[in-house]
């Protein structure tokens, strides 16, 4: 499973500056009151003589709407993830010093940006502007305690493009309105959209934007280029980059064969030579115990694996047992059979029944367990072995031809999901035959 780790990193982390400079600045405030008030347009007192009361008077707009510049200020960051390294580097970029908290990040992250480790209570006492940059977790949610607003300095402002929940906004609150820290931006709520009636909208001292801060139209560009470079790597055989579930791929390219009746013979011989081709092998075995685990043993990414076919459960938990024991099976060779000579007249319902059993019914019960796991993994195969008496019939090998026949039938009618089915060493037959008819004896001749 494929993921695009900070697509809108880039975008949140300039954001963050943005807004960082609008609420020290007051940029909002003076484009209101510009935009919407007659207050910045309407000349008074001594300015009525001249074209403009921009001046540098007490009452001026460039007196009353003065802040802070960045440079030279501390930025005291609450996550220093993706996001929160690329708002330090452009604080850094901006002359300003970074200190962050995050119990998380590696010590090379610090190193590599210049920014400094430091505990909640140490960084937003030392912040002039405490900016949120962090996931919503279990251990994250609350972070920013009443305690931790408290710890900031009467000049701070507090920005948070993140997550609400990281942060206590009732005491935020608080301390807005009773100018416990200078200002706020805010581009995230407890509840969103903003409720008409929050509090925060009767307050002059912030500045709110309606979760704007990833809504960059480079955004899609980004992720989609991430995705598309991973698919590419994993078309040509490398490992993606960003990999949600890793331990799959490091198991994709080893096929879990599962042999049954692998102790001897046939299966020992396809055993041996799957092996050899890198797959990891399950030797099942319902008799001859040594011989399996001594094969098993030799193969070394192979486990010998015990089961009853003939029990109407016993397939379900051999796949099972493989599954929990080396992964999904992804090649399935039936191999397993029963065969006894007895003449025809000689042939019992038990004996005909234990035939079908063992080398029809648990070659279906198999099919049945592992495509699931075919189907889910994207690729697979099985192998019914088969037999000529199949197709050359025996009077004494009645029932194992009679069941072999089944077994061919089983194959020709697998679902094209579990690409591969097949015969042993005999070609399928074409599911489409237009000359099928015209073969086909007419009644009455």
């Amino acid at each position: 499973m494929l993921f695009p780790p900070g697509r809108n990193a880039i975008a949140v982390a300039e954001y963050t500056l943005g807004l960082m400079i609008a609420v020290a600045r007051h940029l909002a405030e003076a484009h209101v009151q510009l935009r919407h008030t007659r207050e910045l347009t309407v000349a008074s007192g001594a300015q009525r003589e001249v074209t403009s009361e921009w001046s540098l008077e007490p009452s001026s707009p460039f007196a009353r709407l003065q802040g802070p510049e960045l440079h030279g200020r501390t930025a005291g960051l609450v996550g220093f993830g993706a996001i929160g390294r690329k708002i330090a580097r452009r604080c850094l970029a901006f002359g300003m010093d970074v200190v962050a908290f995050d119990p998380y990040a590696p010590p090379e992250a610090f190193a590599e940006t210049g920014a400094r480790s430091a505990g909640i209570h140490e960084a937003a006492a030392a912040a002039d502007f405490l900016v949120l940059a962090a996931k919503v977790t279990t251990e994250s949610t609350g972070v920013v305690s009443a305690d931790v607003i408290r710890a900031m300095k009467p000049s701070a402002f507090f920005v948070n493009t993140a997550r609400a929940a990281l942060a206590d906004y009732d005491a935020l609150v608080d301390a807005l309105r009773e100018g416990r820290i200078a200002g706020a931006a805010l581009d995230v709520y407890p509840l969103e959209p903003l409720p008409p009636d929050s509090p925060l909208l009767e307050l002059d001292n912030v500045v709110l934007s309606p979760h704007l801060a990833g809504a960059s139209i480079d955004v899609p560009r980004h992720h989609s280029r991430q995705i598309v470079d991973d698919l590419l790597r994993a078309l040509d055989g490398e490992r993606p980059r960003h990999l949600l579930n890793p331990h799959v791929w490091e198991r994709r390219r080893v096929n879990v064969a599962l042999v049954t009746g692998g102790s001897g013979g046939i299966g020992r011989a396809v055993c041996v030579a799957l092996a050899a081709d890198g797959s990891a092998v399950i030797v099942h075995y319902n008799s001859g115990r040594i011989a399996a685990e001594e094969l098993a043993a030799g193969l070394g990414n192979a486990v010998a694996i015990d089961a009853d076919l003939s029990s109407p459960s016993g397939p379900d938990e051999l796949v099972a047992a493989a599954s929990d024991r080396l992964g999904p099976v992804t090649i399935l060779v039936n191999n397993a059979g029963l065969m006894t000579d007895a003449r025809l007249e000689d042939m019992s319902d038990q004996l005909f029944e234990e035939t079908l059993t063992v080398n029809l019914t648990a070659a279906f019960r198999l099919c049945r367990a592992v495509v699931p796991g075919m189907r889910a993994a994207g690729f697979g195969r099985i192998v019914n072995v088969s037999s000529q008496a199949a197709l050359m019939g025996s009077v004494a090998h009645a029932h194992y031809a009679a069941a072999k026949a089944g077994l061919h039938g089983l194959t020709f009618s697998l679902d094209e999901g579990a690409r591969g089915g097949r015969d042993n060493g005999q070609p399928r037959r074409p599911r489409q035959d237009p000359d099928r008819d015209a073969r086909r004896p007419q009644p009455g001749a």
